[in-house]
């Protein structure tokens, strides 16, 4: 059903907004079906199996990851990168943005960095990376406690 809602959002949008507003219509429908796919499966497991989320938590998931998008938007739209360059560069902006902003709005605690570094420290990958940002995000918040 899930996936049957999101085709004929998508399906009915996409032609419409792609044609007014080009590659950002797309991109727009795509947002728009998915978000409903996303509305129904939250009510359908509130229902069905009386899950409960911290809608707190939520919110300030997604208020971190609006706000990422902002510094990284503002400095592409302020220089002429090129497509390539933008994409690379405005990528790692956000993650850095986005990975800051989680420790800083309370969005992780250090327990909850703790476990997760745990959890990933046996697989070798992602062991450095992980320990990187997991350690990055411990300190932001020890400093601004």
């Amino acid at each position: 059903r899930i996936s049957v809602i999101t085709f004929v959002i998508l399906f009915a949008l996409s032609p419409l907004l792609t044609s007014v507003y080009g590659v950002l219509g797309l991109i727009g429908a795509y947002l728009v079906a998915n978000a409903s796919g996303q509305v129904y499966s939250s009510y359908y497991a509130r229902r069905r199996f009386k899950i409960q989320f911290d809608n707190y938590a939520l919110l300030k998931i997604y208020a971190a990851a609006i706000l990422a998008s902002v510094v990284p938007v503002l400095m592409l739209t302020s220089f002429g990168f090129s497509i390539l360059m933008s994409a690379a560069f405005g990528g790692v902006l956000y993650v850095f943005t986005y990975l800051t902003l989680l420790p800083l709005i309370r969005v992780v605690s250090v327990p909850e960095l703790d476990q997760a570094y745990y959890a990933t420290r046996s697989i070798p990958f992602f062991k450095g990376i992980v320990g990187f940002v997991i350690g990055y995000q411990q300190r932001l918040l020890h400093y601004f406690s």
